[in-house]
């Protein structure tokens, strides 16, 4: 495709990326960015995950949809044009362009598939510095109010925050200054706390919470721990498998990085790891409240676990007749160990 071509060449010339053809492709670019009414062959990333199953026997090679495709090709373009020619150049700059006055219009006539595309050319030009990238991702945040786009701009968040393998890459010679993760996080994380008390959707915005925490280094999310630990407490009370799998692993961090932070809401995370070791959707969720109750009595000391010693033995012996086997093995693991508390504490 033209965009693996353009995204992987390592000596990439207008010749080698077929600018001709890449211009030749702005019309759909500007119909899928930047009108209301997307096209009867463009498929969202949610259609293509439901249509294709994930395992790629029904999606007759399209590989996750028109849009996903066009999205980082214009992500590309945006993050490098020095890299790829003066006419690649030309075509990064109008998206550019059009994405800044797209957002002076009403936010509220976007379609999930617009959000698609925004969220690729923000990563693009976040991940280069660009301030126009910033005001995208703070137009995350204000569609995160509207019922329709909420999940979407969730979504546009991990984008922008996760790590591209394929293309939006340092191998593939793209732009990445240092730090841009951390400078997108300094910007959403008071847009965030702002939404939180009065939004309606609240899942959504556990969903962008989880989203900036897992891409940043534990000692950023250390620095703002106070203040985030109401909503990660929150966060465990959804029922969402997704969600709360995210949530756990957040909370083992807190765990492992911050004992003497977290050791005041010990109890709080105890009680909620105890209640999803039997939450029944999901198998990653019950292994992963084991797993984090294990690593506890490695942590924090005897007379802070105490209290709570046999009220996880006897839970725990519980999920040892789990129907799935890593579970019970987490089970049993975990069971040992608290077991073994006082023989270790003993042993010091």
């Amino acid at each position: 495709s033209q965009l693996s071509v353009c995204g992987a060449s390592q000596t990439a010339t207008d010749e080698d990326c077929s600018l001709p053809a890449l211009a030749d492709l702005l019309p759909l670019c500007a119909q899928l960015a930047f009108t209301a009414t997307p096209s009867p062959a463009v498929r969202t990333d949610a259609d293509a995950e439901h249509c294709d199953g994930g395992d790629g026997d029904g999606g007759g090679g399209g590989g996750g949809g028109t849009v996903p495709v066009v999205a980082r090709l214009l992500a590309v373009l945006c993050n490098k044009p020095g890299v790829l020619g003066e006419r690649a150049a030309a075509i990064g700059e109008l998206v550019r362009q059009q994405c800044q006055t797209r957002l002076k219009d009403d936010l509220s006539k976007l379609q999930p598939h617009h959000i698609t595309v925004f969220a690729w050319i923000c990563k693009g030009l976040v991940m280069r510095g660009d301030a126009i990238g910033f005001e995208i991702g703070r137009a995350f945040f204000a569609t995160l109010a509207l019922r329709d786009l909420c999940t979407a701009s969730a979504e546009a968040v991990r984008v922008v925050m996760a790590d591209d393998d394929q293309h939006l890459n340092q191998q593939s010679q793209c732009v990445v200054q240092l730090f841009y993760k951390q400078r997108f996080f300094a910007q959403s994380l008071p847009l965030l706390m702002d939404l939180y008390p009065s939004a309606p959707q609240k899942q959504a915005l556990f969903l962008v919470l989880l989203h900036l925490l897992a891409n940043i280094p534990p000692p950023v999310l250390l620095a703002h721990l106070e203040k985030l630990l109401p909503m990660i407490t929150e966060a465990l009370k959804e029922t969402d498998p997704k969600l709360l799998a995210s949530s756990v692993k957040i909370v083992a961090v807190l765990l492992r990085e911050a004992p003497t932070v977290v050791g005041d809401h010990l109890v709080t995370f105890v009680r909620a790891l105890l209640s999803l070791m039997s939450f029944k959707d999901s198998m990653e969720v019950r292994r992963l409240a084991l797993e984090t109750l294990g690593t506890c009595t490695s942590t924090f000391n005897y007379h802070q676990l105490y209290p709570f010693k046999e009220d996880v033995v006897a839970r725990t012996r519980t999920a040892l007749d789990d129907h799935k086997r890593v579970v019970r093995q987490e089970a049993a693991r975990c069971r040992n160990a608290w077991i073994m508390l006082q023989f270790r504490e003993e042993q010091r």
